[in-house]
């Protein structure tokens, strides 16, 4: 099964919040959803329970499978911080000399 956009997002979403849970509804209850942070999703995650990419951890509740974790870390490597970050007086220094050289570039 080829991996949509919305079956992406739907990993995604599912990482960051941990479960999907089966919301139930209507008035006799029979009605249902499954909603990632109250956020309605059962198509992507009826998708993706096919694929093979979440596990049923019980009937109102779906986790990424491990094959989801997986295909998790191809598709959304993690993000590349850099290693340092430039010190406060070095960060003002830069800054200052950017408006000395606008301001230089002025002629009155």
């Amino acid at each position: 099964m080829k991996l949509t956009t919305s079956m992406r997002r739907c990993l995604i979403l599912l990482d960051r919040s941990g479960e999907a849970l089966r919301v139930w509804s209507g008035q006799r209850g029979s009605e249902w959803s499954w909603r990632i942070n109250d956020a309605p999703m059962t198509f992507q995650v009826d998708r993706c329970i096919r694929a093979g990419l979440l596990d049923v951890a019980s009937r109102d509740r779906v986790v990424l499978s491990p094959l989801g974790q997986r295909i998790l870390r191809q598709v959304v490597p993690p993000v590349a911080r850099p290693s340092s970050q430039p010190s406060r007086p070095a960060a003002l220094g830069a800054r200052r000399d950017e408006r000395e050289t606008l301001c230089g570039s002025i002629s009155i």
